[in-house]
């Protein structure tokens, strides 16, 4: 509207005067018009029609003129009345128009005169779509313009401002500039210019893009041709963002990289953080640069303070175990000295675990090692030679890491510092000890078949007093002295509370050295993650390993493994329990094989049978059996649930002093860790209020092994004025395997638990022999018959057998043998 007005009154006010005064002179004759001031009549029709005669008398030829050209009858009076009213119409209509025409340009053009003329169908870029903001868009939205379609803009856009040009005059531009820009412009893409240094065209052309947010056709171009351009950029990261950048093994990063079509190029250490260098699309690279600055408003950081360890080596936490538990939480662990560790994380929850798993590895460099042995069986040597063929062998475990490149990564932003020699008196480190070389000690000729299977029978195995067993300071030594286990005693003498206990696996040690090295330089390399040659190489005796691993070994451990005597078995009943071990150290007892204060928890689940005497029965007969103590229950009824029709719970809490031994078997298969635990039954009026407390809501836990809604046991209880921290925690599945030569005579049983520890993310499955009456001379000869023939099964392969009982089946039909 605005534009057909401005070509009428495109003229100066002068002019307008002259058009109403032709238009008034055109219509003067015209009676009734806006001009007379009166409505026409009789007597003014009369006075006009004799004004018409005078004139035609006195223009003769004029009259004759006319009268020539028009043909046409006369009007007569109602045709002419209607003609003058038409006319009167017209006037009106356009002094009107003329009116309201002055007053617009009186006033000058306004913003919505120009946002009158903005395409309805918007522009095919916008200024939000070329330059990346996080608060315009998300920067994965970015996208690189094509050549047709920059083209296609290009036009519209000059299309745009020649319409401008055309419908404002350059007055009303300056007007539209100061008024359309200088208030309402988006700061977020920069300060337009001033007006008085503008020509028309860039006038119209500051007002499409500051305006209506149309990037100049310059500015397209430019974008494109830059984000078409690949290059590298360096990205200045702490620690802490790059340890979250990269996600679980890397993961988000590789997600990163696969997102925005760009590759890590480097990485390098530098003074003030990590460079992190990557190749790309320009556009891409700004978009990680976008994405990179907003994670960094998101990352938390919490200290947490430890104590000074009682442990000889003088660390706080083993330094191999910090990345470990960096990856397992998600939250970057650093140790910033004088006893302080940051963590650094997105979410509170994973600081809150990454604590929990910090104080839980700190208070076992507290903890007393266990005792170091080796079973040596003289016996059946008749030289000094033999005894001499005792070597390293490499040793791999069963579930490796996968991404050594992550390994190395995270060794470096951990800033690990010198590894000291330890020993772990648990074994839910598994998975770290994927980066490291380890070895077990094994007798050179051991893979004769028949040795092993003669070895037990000529040297009358580990009851035999005539075999040597030697600690790691070379003193022969017996396992009751290295348990602290009391002398033998009649069997009418009651069971004295110490319960032992052999778990099955492999004595292991890595050495000094790393496996996942640096090569020197401000890169990581992964390197070699392994080697086959331990620094100590050929056959050697039992004492000159021990030296070795006294002064060389890094760290000795004992890694649980299902035997193969096992393997093919199937479990006779099964007991699903919670597990809790809380661990005090004793700073004046840091000495391998010493005892350590332990409070253990077990809270049992149970299906009720349809008769209760039954479950009763069957309880005391399991407790008569172990040597347990009586415990007190808690019966409750889930009939209401599908899954669970009825359940009954009982709670089991021992107190006392447990000691651990590692005890190598070279000459065997397997290793074995020995433990005693002389205990006390913890009371249910004494029970501590934090535990009761967990008990409780165990209790009203429908799935133990559903991670969001298992209840978290507490970390630190304090009982009978001694603080405990939690050592391990477990969700177990325990089954019971009979073991024996097949007689009646021989019955024994094998524990054989899958334990889920949710914290520290571990799934193992270990064996274990119990032996609740070791006090007495023929159940301890027992008890190490039995470990003798364990430990003396091969390693189990991955081959599976159907049970006998299946083929035997089959077998006994004559038509099906002949089929087959």
């Amino acid at each position: 509207m605005y534009a057909l007005r401005k070509r009428i009154a495109r003229p100066s006010g002068c002019l307008i005067c002259a058009a109403r005064v032709c238009v008034a002179r055109r219509y003067a004759s015209i009676p009734g018009s806006i001009d007379s001031g009166s409505s026409p009549g009789p007597d003014t029709a009369e006075s006009s029609t004799s004004t018409a005669e005078a004139t035609a008398v006195s223009s003769p030829k004029r009259r004759l003129t006319k009268s020539k050209k028009n043909k046409t009858a006369p009007l007569d009076e109602s045709q002419q009345e209607e003609k003058r009213k038409r006319a009167l119409a017209t006037f009106n209509r356009s002094a009107k128009f003329i009116a309201e025409n002055a007053t617009a340009h009186s006033q000058g053009p306004t913003l919505a005169d120009l946002d009158a003329l903005k395409p309805e169908g918007g522009p095919a870029f916008t200024l939000e779509s070329i330059y990346p903001n996080p608060s315009a868009q998300p920067p994965g939205q970015l996208h690189i313009p094509g050549p047709k379609k920059v083209e296609k803009y290009v036009a519209a856009f000059e299309k745009l401002m020649e319409r401008l040009t055309a419908t404002f005059s350059s007055k009303q531009l300056i007007e539209l500039y100061a008024m359309g820009i200088s208030k309402t412009f988006d700061p977020r893409y920069g300060k337009p210019p001033q007006s008085k240094f503008l020509k028309t065209r860039d006038r119209a052309a500051g007002l499409i893009r500051w305006r209506w947010l149309w990037p100049h056709p310059a500015e397209v171009q430019e974008r494109q041709k830059y984000l078409s351009q690949r290059s590298e950029r360096a990205f200045l990261l702490s620690n802490s963002e790059l340890f979250l950048l990269l996600g679980s093994d890397g993961a988000t990063l590789r997600e990163l990289t696969e997102k925005y079509n760009v590759s890590v190029s480097n990485v390098k250490r530098v003074k003030d953080g990590i460079t992190l260098v990557l190749e790309g699309l320009a556009g891409s690279l700004d978009a990680v640069g976008v994405l990179l600055a907003e994670q960094k408003k998101f990352i938390k950081h919490e200290d947490l303070p430890l104590t000074s360890p009682s442990s000889s080596t003088g660390s706080l936490l083993r330094s191999d175990l910090i990345p470990r538990i960096s990856k397992l939480t998600g939250a970057l662990v650093e140790e910033r000295g004088n006893g302080i560790f940051r963590i650094s994380a997105y979410d509170t929850g994973n600081i809150t675990m990454a604590k929990r798993l910090v104080t839980r590895a700190s208070q076992q460099m507290s903890l007393a090692p266990p005792a170091l042995m080796a079973y040596i069986p003289t016996q059946i040597y008749s030289n000094e030679t033999s005894v001499s063929q005792y070597a390293l062998f490499p040793f791999e475990l069963s579930t490796p890491e996968k991404s050594p490149f992550y390994w190395a990564l995270i060794q470096t932003l951990t800033e690990p510092s010198s590894l000291d020699t330890l020993a772990t008196p648990s074994y839910h480190i598994r998975q770290s000890l994927a980066i490291y070389s380890l070895y077990r000690a094994r007798r050179v000729s051991n893979f004769m078949e028949q040795h092993e299977q003669d070895e037990i029978v000529r040297s009358s195995g580990l009851s035999s007093d005539r075999n040597r067993l030697i600690d790691i300071s070379g003193q022969t030594s017996t396992l009751r002295t290295a348990l602290g286990l009391p002398r033998f005693q009649k069997q009418d003498i009651p069971n004295t509370g110490i319960i032992v206990t052999a778990m099955f696996g492999h004595v292991v040690f890595a050495p000094k050295s790393r496996s996942l090295p640096l090569d020197g330089s401000d890169e990581i390399t992964t390197g070699p993650s392994k080697s086959l040659l331990p620094s100590l190489q050929g056959s050697q005796e039992m004492t000159r390993i021990f030296d070795w691993i006294k002064t060389d070994a890094n760290m000795t451990t004992f890694i649980p493994e299902l035997p193969g005597l096992l393997s093919k078995s199937l479990p006779v009943k099964h007991t699903l329990l919670t597990r809790l071990v809380y661990r005090s150290p004793d700073p004046e007892e840091f000495v391998a094989g010493k005892p350590l204060k332990t409070l253990k928890f077990e809270f049992s689940r149970q299906e009720v049978p349809s008769d209760p005497l039954d479950l009763s029965t069957e309880l005391a007969d399991i407790d008569a059996e172990y040597g347990r103590p009586a415990s007190f229950d808690f019966d409750f009824d889930l009939s209401a649930s599908q899954s669970h029709p009825s359940w009954a719970s009982s709670v089991q809490i021992w107190e006392g002093d447990e000691r651990f031994a590692n005890v190598m078997l070279p000459d065997r298969p397997m290793d074995m860790q020995l433990s005693a635990f002389n205990s006390t039954t913890v009371l249910h009026e004494n029970i501590p209020s934090e535990l009761d407390d967990y008990a409780s809501k165990l209790i009203q836990c429908s799935d133990w092994f559903e991670a969001t809604s298992r209840p978290v046991p507490p970390l630190q209880i304090q009982y009978r004025k001694r603080s405990y921290i939690l050592d391990w925690d477990a969700t177990v599945n325990s089954s019971f395997h009979a073991i024996g030569d097949g007689t009646v005579s021989d019955p024994m049983e094998a524990t054989v638990d899958s334990l889920t520890d949710f914290e520290t993310k571990e799934h193992l499955r270990t064996c274990a022999l119990v032996c609740p009456e070791s006090n007495v001379e023929l159940a301890w000869n027992k008890f190490l018959d039995h470990c003798d023939r364990i430990s003396r099964a091969k390693r189990p392969t991955s081959e599976f057998v159907y049970p006998h009982s299946l083929d035997s089946t089959i077998l006994e039909d004559d038509n099906i043998q002949e089929e087959i």
